[in-house]
């Protein structure tokens, strides 16, 4: 039997739509609403969310700073703190979304994601990525239903500096490039062709025609192509991702991606950086690999984003890591059905020296 924890059942997009958010709020009965996000994320929406709350009558109960890392014991600290009749409003960033997510679960409350930046789809998905308190990936953990409701701001993602708008291309870019790859394992099933008909086109028309335009401030608030390409990166990639219903588990940009947070601070790379260069790596492990390299080289250098490992902030010296990182890639993709090929840690380990240095 399939099952599929898709996306959220209501999506507000645009400009100001956080003045929505009190009637969201109590369209799922709740008089009291937890609200959670870091320190950037609630200074640039509090000001919206508090008077929303308070012109649908909803009583803002707490705010929560997040800090940290999303990891079992701030997901406890959370749940503990939460009424079942709560409304959560998760504000920010995949970490701080990812915790409110699992702890709301643990509950049974509600949730609505506010992102306040494109670089994860995370306020979309029902999926939660569980990390050590240090910062290191540790595991995907599904935590169904996907949120309740999700906001989309325009306006406040328009604050968003280039680095995190890039980020974001990167990874909604892999999503469309991984399940392409997983695709050719499983087509035709239902999940693969779903989930390859919202990627692939997500991808072809809006990531790679209007991205450039939207980080390079040629696209601003208030031009279509703005809202497309932040939506293509929280809703498309979110979608593709939901829609998949298990058909492949982590492919390969993403397994390195998360084999680098076991050597990196996680406050200096954002994701989305790792996940750009984890895509150069597949793109040399598939058969036409020198024409896939050079044509992510290409496009993720229009994004200004790192083209090398030692472009990443803090990186070791040396290259003796490099046989730890490719094991810890190697282990957590899916061989089954990620790719149609063979994988070793030694091929891993090859592409890795390719893109190490200059």
């Amino acid at each position: 039997m399939a099952e599929w924890a898709i996306a959220p059942t209501w999506v507000h997009v645009g400009e100001g739509a956080l003045q929505d958010l009190g009637e969201l709020a109590r369209r799922f009965g709740s008089h009291g609403a937890y609200v959670v996000g870091g320190a950037k994320a609630l200074e640039v929406t509090m000001p919206t969310v508090r008077p929303s709350l308070r012109d649908a009558d909803v009583v803002c109960r707490e705010v929560q700073e997040f800090h940290g890392e999303c990891c079992p014991s701030r997901i406890r600290s959370i749940a503990d703190r939460l009424d079942p009749h709560d409304v959560v409003i998760a504000v920010g960033g995949g970490k701080a979304i990812d915790t409110a997510k699992a702890a709301t679960r643990q509950v049974g409350a509600r949730l609505i994601t506010v992102p306040t930046s494109p670089a994860t789809c995370a306020a979309t998905t029902s999926l939660v990525i569980l990390h050590d308190e240090h910062g290191a990936y540790a595991a995907g953990s599904p935590q169904p239903p996907a949120p309740e409701a999700m906001v989309i701001d325009l306006s406040v993602l328009a604050t968003c500096p280039p680095r995190l708008i890039a980020a974001g291309l990167a990874d909604a870019w892999a999503r469309a490039l991984e399940t392409e790859l997983a695709a050719t394992v499983s087509l035709p099933t239902g999940s693969s062709v779903y989930s390859l008909g919202v990627a692939a086109k997500y991808a072809e028309w809006i990531l790679l025609p209007e991205g450039k335009a939207v980080l390079g401030g040629e696209a601003v608030l208030g031009e279509a192509a703005f809202e497309r390409v932040m939506s293509a990166c929280l809703l498309g990639a979110g979608l593709a991702s939901g829609l998949c219903g298990g058909f492949f588990h982590l492919n390969i940009a993403h397994s390195v991606a998360y084999a680098l947070t076991h050597f990196i601070d996680p406050d200096a790379a954002l994701h989305g950086e790792a996940v750009g260069l984890g895509l150069l790596i597949q793109g040399l492990l598939q058969p036409d690999g020198a024409k896939r390299f050079e044509h992510t080289q290409e496009v993720l250098g229009s994004w200004s984003l790192p083209l090398r490992l030692d472009q990443l902030p803090g990186v070791p010296s040396g290259d003796a890591w490099l046989d730890r990182l490719a094991g810890y890639a190697t282990e957590t993709m899916d061989h089954a059905r990620a790719f149609p090929f063979e994988v070793t840690t030694g091929a891993i380990r090859s592409a890795l020296e390719r893109i190490a240095t200059a």
